[in-house]
């Protein structure tokens, strides 16, 4: 004969909740994703503090490890229950919701049709764009864009962190004239550099520079998207662009020292001693000279808050 099951847990008191995926690399291997329960997890900055929530399978999957497991993407808008009723401590996804990111859209891909006509580098004039040109979208949506690009190609949520801070500071905040390459010259000199990581010489319009690699592929380089796509293509291109160092790092601190030190080299030096060694990971190594901008990064880094959940915060 079967028990009498417990109203205080099946049936009588379920809730369902929908939210978004913060971070899907499952230590289980099991597809769990962390989920930001709206209107439950509203002000909650950091994603450890989120629970792993469980995923449902097709009944075309074995239900096994063996199987395929889930595979939502970081920013994937999710619809469960709470296994637990009003307790909501073991939420349970039994689907998606799609939606469309801002900067994920067809139109700030740079696949657009239109046609990108490079400029002598030496003139410090940035190339015209023929074909619509989408707006760049305000500062908390382009970080927001930007730390689910990095997480939708493999980095953690420390890391994804650590090279949105550097945006922040090359970009000066995503501001929409130096994403689209309207103001001449890097933040800080006369030198002249171009996009959201301020880019020149040889990384510019080089054989693999931006703007060559923009237009070999069909891209806008004026694009927030095209940009992101390229910093990701450069960390996997060249090995001195640090990306060995920075999948090591396991906190936004360690992330954004590196990335900075790494891929953004700035020129200037404060000839201040840096509070972080080299490599910044590690536990051994010597102090280098502060570099321009360090703090700042890391602020940026450590506080990055979108909505209720990862705008970038004021830089320390």
């Amino acid at each position: 004969m079967l028990k009498a099951l417990s109203h205080a847990f099946y049936g009588d008191q379920t809730r369902w909740f929908i939210g978004k995926v913060v971070d899907n690399a499952d230590p289980m291997r099991l597809g769990r994703v962390r989920v930001n329960i709206v209107g439950i997890h509203d002000g909650v900055k950091e994603s450890g503090d989120l629970p792993w929530a469980s995923v449902v399978l097709p009944t075309t999957e074995g239900g096994l490890v063996t199987g395929f497991p889930p595979s939502l993407d970081v920013g994937a808008q999710i619809f469960g229950i709470f296994l637990d009723g009003i307790q909501s401590q073991l939420p349970l996804i039994i689907g998606s919701i799609p939606h469309i990111l801002p900067d994920f859209s067809t139109a700030e891909s740079g696949a657009d049709g239109g046609v990108y006509n490079s400029q002598d580098f030496v003139s410090g004039q940035p190339g015209t764009y023929q074909g619509e040109q989408v707006p760049v979208s305000s500062a908390s949506e382009s970080a927001e864009t930007a730390y689910n690009y990095f997480r939708s190609v493999g980095y953690s949520d420390a890391q994804s962190r650590g090279i949105v801070g550097n945006m922040m500071v090359e970009s000066g905040s995503f501001s929409p004239d130096v994403v689209a390459f309207e103001r001449r010259g890097d933040l800080n000199t006369s030198y002249p550099a171009h996009g959201i990581c301020q880019w020149r010489a040889e990384r510019w319009n080089g054989p693999d520079g931006l703007e060559t690699w923009a237009i070999r592929n069909n891209m806008n380089p004026k694009n927030l998207m095209t940009q992101l796509k390229f910093t990701s293509f450069e960390l996997d291109t060249f090995s001195n662009n640090g990306k060995a160092e920075l999948i090591k790092c396991a906190t936004p601190e360690q992330a954004a020292v590196t990335f900075m030190r790494k891929f953004e080299r700035p020129r200037v030096l404060e000839g201040t001693p840096s509070v972080y060694r080299d490599p910044p990971y590690a536990s051994s190594g010597a102090y280098p000279s502060q570099r321009e901008g360090e703090g700042k990064r890391v602020g940026f880094a450590k506080n990055l808050q979108f909505n209720s959940r990862p705008t970038a915060g004021r830089g320390i």
